[in-house]
Protein backbone atom coordinates (compact mmCIF):
# COMPACT_ATOMS: atom_id res chain seq x y z
CA UNK A 1 0.00 0.00 0.00
CA UNK A 2 1.59 3.54 -1.11
CA UNK A 3 1.07 6.19 1.32
CA UNK A 4 1.01 9.98 0.38
CA UNK A 5 3.19 12.44 1.97
CA UNK A 6 5.44 9.02 3.58
CA UNK A 7 9.09 8.67 2.82
CA UNK A 8 8.66 5.03 1.40
CA UNK A 9 12.76 4.02 2.20
CA UNK A 10 12.62 5.86 6.01
CA UNK A 11 8.62 5.69 6.54
CA UNK A 12 8.82 9.65 7.84
CA UNK A 13 6.56 12.01 6.86
CA UNK A 14 7.71 14.51 4.19
CA UNK A 15 8.36 17.92 5.02
CA UNK A 16 8.11 20.90 3.07
CA UNK A 17 11.66 22.34 3.13
CA UNK A 18 14.10 24.44 0.78
CA UNK A 19 14.90 22.39 -1.66
CA UNK A 20 17.92 22.62 -4.41
CA UNK A 21 17.35 20.85 -7.76
CA UNK A 22 20.62 19.40 -10.08
CA UNK A 23 20.19 18.73 -13.28
CA UNK A 24 22.82 18.06 -16.06
CA UNK A 25 22.13 19.90 -19.41
CA UNK A 26 24.85 18.63 -21.37
CA UNK A 27 28.24 19.10 -20.16
CA UNK A 28 26.68 21.83 -17.70
CA UNK A 29 25.35 21.19 -13.89
CA UNK A 30 23.10 23.50 -12.96
CA UNK A 31 21.63 23.75 -9.51
CA UNK A 32 18.23 25.03 -8.61
CA UNK A 33 17.80 26.17 -4.95
CA UNK A 34 14.39 28.40 -6.02
CA UNK A 35 11.70 26.73 -4.91
CA UNK A 36 10.58 24.17 -1.66
CA UNK A 37 9.76 20.90 -1.94
CA UNK A 38 8.94 18.14 -0.06
CA UNK A 39 11.08 16.02 1.29
CA UNK A 40 12.02 13.05 3.49
CA UNK A 41 13.31 14.96 7.00
CA UNK A 42 16.02 11.74 7.37
CA UNK A 43 17.21 10.50 4.02
CA UNK A 44 16.43 14.22 2.03
CA UNK A 45 14.40 12.98 -0.77
CA UNK A 46 12.50 14.72 -2.48
CA UNK A 47 8.48 14.16 -3.17
CA UNK A 48 8.88 15.30 -6.77
CA UNK A 49 5.65 14.61 -9.53
CA UNK A 50 6.88 14.56 -13.46
CA UNK A 51 5.34 18.21 -14.00
CA UNK A 52 7.46 19.49 -11.21
CA UNK A 53 10.53 17.58 -12.67
CA UNK A 54 9.97 19.30 -15.84
CA UNK A 55 9.91 22.55 -14.75
CA UNK A 56 12.73 22.42 -13.31
CA UNK A 57 14.55 20.51 -16.36
CA UNK A 58 12.85 23.52 -18.37
CA UNK A 59 14.46 26.25 -16.21
CA UNK A 60 17.69 25.02 -16.20
CA UNK A 61 17.48 24.01 -20.21
CA UNK A 62 16.45 27.89 -20.19
CA UNK A 63 19.38 29.14 -17.78
CA UNK A 64 22.07 27.11 -19.94
CA UNK A 65 20.98 29.05 -23.67
CA UNK A 66 20.31 32.17 -21.88
CA UNK A 67 23.80 32.59 -19.90
CA UNK A 68 26.27 30.11 -21.93
CA UNK A 69 27.94 32.18 -24.95
CA UNK A 70 28.21 28.91 -27.52
CA UNK A 71 26.39 26.09 -25.86
CA UNK A 72 27.10 22.65 -26.90
CA UNK A 73 24.70 20.63 -28.85
CA UNK A 74 24.09 18.01 -25.77
CA UNK A 75 22.04 21.74 -24.25
CA UNK A 76 19.88 22.17 -27.13
CA UNK A 77 18.86 18.40 -27.23
CA UNK A 78 18.30 18.33 -23.40
CA UNK A 79 15.93 21.70 -24.25
CA UNK A 80 14.48 20.17 -27.05
CA UNK A 81 13.48 16.81 -24.99
CA UNK A 82 12.28 19.18 -22.16
CA UNK A 83 9.46 20.55 -24.20
CA UNK A 84 8.78 17.16 -25.36
CA UNK A 85 9.63 17.75 -28.87
CA UNK A 86 11.25 15.37 -31.49
CA UNK A 87 14.03 17.53 -33.90
CA UNK A 88 11.29 17.78 -36.97
CA UNK A 89 9.30 19.77 -34.54
CA UNK A 90 11.40 21.81 -32.62
CA UNK A 91 13.11 22.30 -36.99
CA UNK A 92 9.61 23.28 -37.88
CA UNK A 93 8.96 25.81 -35.02
CA UNK A 94 12.53 27.49 -36.02
CA UNK A 95 12.54 27.52 -39.51
CA UNK A 96 15.17 25.57 -40.08
CA UNK A 97 16.03 22.17 -41.53
CA UNK A 98 15.83 19.12 -39.29
CA UNK A 99 19.28 18.05 -40.41
CA UNK A 100 20.57 21.72 -38.64
CA UNK A 101 18.99 20.60 -35.31
CA UNK A 102 20.84 17.04 -35.91
CA UNK A 103 24.04 18.61 -36.80
CA UNK A 104 23.98 21.45 -33.66
CA UNK A 105 22.98 18.91 -31.30
CA UNK A 106 25.90 16.64 -32.63
CA UNK A 107 27.96 19.15 -31.81
CA UNK A 108 29.07 19.48 -35.63
CA UNK A 109 27.87 22.71 -36.33
CA UNK A 110 28.08 25.89 -33.54
CA UNK A 111 24.66 26.68 -32.50
CA UNK A 112 23.33 30.43 -33.04
CA UNK A 113 22.87 33.01 -30.36
CA UNK A 114 20.05 34.11 -31.74
CA UNK A 115 18.56 30.18 -32.36
CA UNK A 116 19.41 29.40 -28.66
CA UNK A 117 17.45 33.27 -27.65
CA UNK A 118 14.90 31.25 -29.80
CA UNK A 119 14.94 28.23 -27.98
CA UNK A 120 14.44 30.20 -24.79
CA UNK A 121 11.44 32.16 -25.67
CA UNK A 122 9.77 28.57 -26.59
CA UNK A 123 10.42 27.35 -22.98
CA UNK A 124 8.93 30.07 -21.91
CA UNK A 125 5.96 29.54 -24.07
CA UNK A 126 6.28 25.83 -22.70
CA UNK A 127 5.88 26.89 -19.16
CA UNK A 128 2.75 29.22 -19.95
CA UNK A 129 0.97 27.02 -22.29
CA UNK A 130 1.26 24.88 -18.98
CA UNK A 131 1.80 21.58 -20.92
CA UNK A 132 2.53 19.53 -23.52
CA UNK A 133 -0.56 19.23 -25.43
CA UNK A 134 -1.51 22.40 -24.74
CA UNK A 135 2.19 23.92 -26.22
CA UNK A 136 1.88 22.08 -29.36
CA UNK A 137 -2.10 23.19 -29.72
CA UNK A 138 -0.77 26.81 -29.42
CA UNK A 139 2.74 26.56 -31.50
CA UNK A 140 2.75 23.93 -33.87
CA UNK A 141 0.27 24.89 -36.36
CA UNK A 142 -0.50 22.86 -39.31
CA UNK A 143 1.03 24.29 -42.76
CA UNK A 144 -2.42 24.74 -44.49
CA UNK A 145 -3.75 26.99 -41.41
CA UNK A 146 -0.62 29.51 -42.03
CA UNK A 147 -1.66 32.96 -42.27
CA UNK A 148 -0.46 35.95 -43.56
CA UNK A 149 1.05 38.71 -41.57
CA UNK A 150 0.59 42.10 -41.95
CA UNK A 151 2.40 44.98 -40.66
CA UNK A 152 1.50 47.75 -39.41
CA UNK A 153 2.33 51.33 -40.95
CA UNK A 154 4.35 54.05 -39.56
CA UNK A 155 2.12 57.00 -38.54
CA UNK A 156 3.98 59.94 -40.14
Amino acid sequence: MVRENFCSKCDVTFVLADYVHHAKVGPYQVSDGTRQAWQCPECGAPDLSSTDVGRYERRAAETVLRKVPNVKGGALGFARRAMGLKQVELAELLGVEEAAISRWENDRESIPKQTQLAVVALLDGFDQAGSVEAFRDQVLVQPETHGVLEVPRRRP
